[in-house]
Parts: C-alpha cells; structure tokens; sequence
C-alpha cells in the first residue's frame, strides 16, 4: 500500500517522489519552508545516496583524450581523407 502525503495542491508518495522545484515551491506556499532549502536537503539526500552505493558502480578509469590540434588562426583543424589534418 502506498502511503501518500499531502494537502490540496501538494500531493507525493512519501520517500518515492524526488523533490522537484515544482513541488518545493508548492510545499514552501502551503507550509513555509524555503523552497531553496527543501532543494538543497535533495540534493545532498541525492548525493549521499550515490556514494553509498558507488562501490556498485564498475568503472575502468581510461586514458584522457589528446585535445585537437588547433590552426593558427584558432579555429580547428579539419580533418582529411584518412586521418590526415589540413
């Protein structure tokens, strides 16, 4: 069974719904609190969450991309036919 929470013009599943600008805004015109504040408790709820679980997370670090190449001008170099710059 879901438990719901709300009042009329603030409804969510308690510990379900992520806490959208929308809704901080709805909770902070029907209850008070700074809808800034309810974001930043989100986010750092959000990023908690994450690390928690970061050991779940497989990732093989790789090597860092050469940056282009750069004409003199500063744009770009075009690259030709078989790999080759212009």
């Amino acid at each position: 069974m879901r438990k719901l929470f709300g009042t009329d013009g603030v409804r969510g599943v308690a510990n379900q719904d992520p806490m959208t600008s929308e809704m901080a805004l709805r909770i902070e015109k029907a209850f008070g609190p700074d809808m800034d504040h309810l974001l930043r408790m989100q986010l750092a709820y959000d990023v908690a969450r994450t690390r928690r679980h970061a050991g779940h997370i497989a990732i093989k670090r790789g090597a860092v991309a050469e940056p282009a190449r750069r004409r003199g001008d500063g744009r770009p170099a075009r690259q030709g036919v078989g790999g080759e710059r212009r």
